[in-house]
């Protein structure tokens, strides 16, 4: 959720709706409750930093069902297999011309503790 939000900030989007499988998640993060409430103390740094981070633009917390989650959840286990290989990045939107902004930005902008795949621009 952090890196979406900081991907979306860093393309110029402010009105964002951001998806999780997690309905504990999005109760969290679209909760005003104080954050010392939030039942599990190690992730509560995180959820910090993605609430400051998303208090700088429109945004939703939503939940989807899991079985319409699949491609995320089919990416995320090829991204963990293959931790020790480099970045791929691609354009195939032939609506771009000959340079991808999108492409231009990930490849160039500091991405902190992220370490991207796989990134397709379609």
């Amino acid at each position: 959720m952090k890196l979406a939000i900081k991907v979306m900030q860093c393309l110029g989007q402010n009105n964002c709706l951001y998806f999780t499988y997690s309905q504990i998640l999005v109760d969290t993060l679209n909760s005003n409750q104080r954050l010392n409430r939030t039942n599990n103390w190690t992730i509560r740094p995180l959820i910090a930093q993605i609430k400051q981070l998303a208090s700088q633009q429109q945004h939703s917390f939503l939940k989807i069902p899991r079985q319409r989650n699949r491609i995320a959840h089919n990416l995320s286990r090829r991204g963990r297999q293959s931790l020790g290989n480099a970045s791929s990045f691609s354009c195939r939107n032939h609506n771009h011309q000959q340079d991808c902004n999108i492409m231009s930005l990930m490849q160039n902008s500091s991405w902190e503790e992220f370490k991207f795949v796989q990134v397709n621009c379609l």
